[in-house]
């Protein structure tokens, strides 16, 4: 028995959405769990290859605000300073800090996931930074369950 035309072409519509579905399903959009991971609250890290506390106060749609608190065994023991900053659908991060204290930019890609935390891994870049010397960023938060 034929199928007729009209009745075929319905029926592969729906059973090439039905595939492409099943194919997808699984597959999150870049930027899904690091948007869900990245919240209010403390991660460690570093800025321009010192340790610091990253503190989280407000997280929004992809931005988010804050202060860094420089490490007691830093080159800047307990400083404090404001950054706002950028989580794109890719995953990638951009953090600014508050260009009044000093402009410097860290960047990194999509983060490598490992024991239970995203580590993004970047650098610091400033004008005050020599750009030939490589000043590490980094960000460790928990993988949100």
């Amino acid at each position: 028995m034929l199928i007729s035309p009209t009745r075929l072409l319905p029926a592969l519509i729906v059973s090439v959405v039905l595939a492409a579905l099943g194919a997808l399903s699984g597959v999150s959009r870049g930027g899904e769990v690091e948007a869900k991971s990245l919240k209010p609250g403390e991660y460690d890290g570093l800025w321009h290859g010192d340790k610091v506390k990253f503190i989280f106060e407000k997280v929004k749609d992809g931005n988010f605000s804050g202060v860094a608190r420089f490490a007691k065994d830093s080159r800047f023991p307990d400083k404090t300073i404001a950054f706002s900053g950028k989580l794109s659908n890719d995953g990638s991060i951009t953090i600014h800090r508050d260009p009044k204290d000093d402009d410097q930019t860290s960047e990194a890609k999509k983060p490598k996931e490992e024991r239970g935390h995203l580590i993004w891994e970047g650098r610091t870049r400033g004008k005050d930074l020599d750009p030939k010397v490589k000043q590490p960023f980094e960000l460790r938060v928990p993988v949100a369950k």
